[in-house]
């Protein structure tokens, strides 16, 4: 197993660090809620900023490798240049961004913190042309949308005759799937880059389609809480089984739960008539936080697929799951 560690880096010192290394942790993340002190501190309490810098610099140190996640928000959307260069300047392996899920702790702050579904656009088409420039790996975490806005980019520079040399980061970024570890863990599936398993083994099918599409809830990742319950992802609180009653590969391969996340046909709203549903496929979490339907379309998307384009003002039969929790 890759062991990673999520922290706010607050309570790194030399002694610590030390440990970290010696535990063998692969990665530490670090979440930084602003690109500077006066936004930072505004969650973390005062001093948090400086303290996160400073356990940053006692792992670099030591050789331990470090990222930067943040959870792009109302109060942070404007600093993304100047999250990306602090990253850069502290020498992060990583910017992980993430959008905000209106679930658990996040329900609290969306109405106040949740930014529009056309600035989560501006934001994730920032981010290409950031990750095209390089010097850093660029994630974003909770973003299916990234998936569809990357292939319109580079339809449109296509057909534009601009051809640009991608940076290794857009490839994992584009193999290795858009949501990583769920809970903010730093890393990601690997992947061989392909974009499909044989033909004739659908199980390979499946395990690169679920490495190389958006949403991963289900299909590439899950989460195991403490008392053995196993959800689709850390975000979408609608459990698929139990360890303590059942082998957990039962539970993966077997679930009526994940046998419906990995059926894209069963897509409601628009995410179900979007060409770009299989790589994409909306967030189900945030499906699920906003109309309790985990098949539900994508409440923070701004692009209208093309069959709903070319049927103008006709009425359209908008499939709708009935799945339930």
């Amino acid at each position: 197993l890759i062991v990673a560690l999520a922290t706010n880096g607050t309570l790194i010192d030399a002694t610590v660090a030390r440990k970290i290394k010696e535990s063998g942790v692969r990665r530490v993340s670090i979440s930084f809620d602003g690109a500077d002190a006066e936004t930072h501190d505004i969650f973390r309490g005062r001093g948090a900023f400086d303290k996160s810098i400073a356990g940053m610099n006692y792992l670099h140190e030591i050789g331990v490798p470090y990222q930067i996640n943040t959870t792009v928000a109302r109060h942070n959307v404007h600093q993304m240049e100047q999250t990306l260069a602090l990253a850069k300047d502290l020498e992060a392996q990583a910017l992980h961004l993430f959008l905000l899920v209106p679930v658990g702790c996040g329900v609290e702050i969306a109405d106040d913190q949740q930014i529009s579904a056309t600035e989560y656009e501006g934001v994730l088409n920032w981010m290409y042309d950031a990750e095209m420039e390089g010097g850093i790996e660029l994630k974003a975490t909770c973003a299916p949308h990234y998936f569809r806005i990357a292939r319109q980019r580079q339809a449109e520079e296509r057909r534009q005759g601009i051809f640009r040399e991608r940076p290794a980061s857009h490839h994992r970024q584009q193999h290795a799937g858009g949501n990583g570890h769920p809970g903010g863990h730093p890393g990601g599936h690997p992947g061989n880059g392909r974009p499909g398993g044989h033909p004739g083994n659908e199980e390979a099918r499946q395990a690169m389609n679920a490495m190389t599409k958006g949403c991963l809830a289900g299909t590439g990742v899950c989460f195991v809480s403490h008392r053995g319950e196993v959800f689709p992802c850390g975000y979408l609180p609608v459990e698929a089984g139990n360890i303590r009653r059942q082998p957990f590969r039962e539970i993966w391969e077997d679930s009526a739960l994940f046998t419906e996340l990995r059926d894209s046909s069963l897509l409601g709203g628009k995410c179900g008539l979007c060409e770009f549903k299989n790589v994409c496929g909306g967030c189900r979490a945030r499906a699920y936080g906003m109309t309790m339907e985990y098949m539900g379309e994508e409440p923070f998307c701004t692009y209208e697929p093309m069959v709903m384009r070319r049927a103008g003002d006709a009425p359209i039969n908008l499939h709708l799951s009935e799945s339930t929790n």
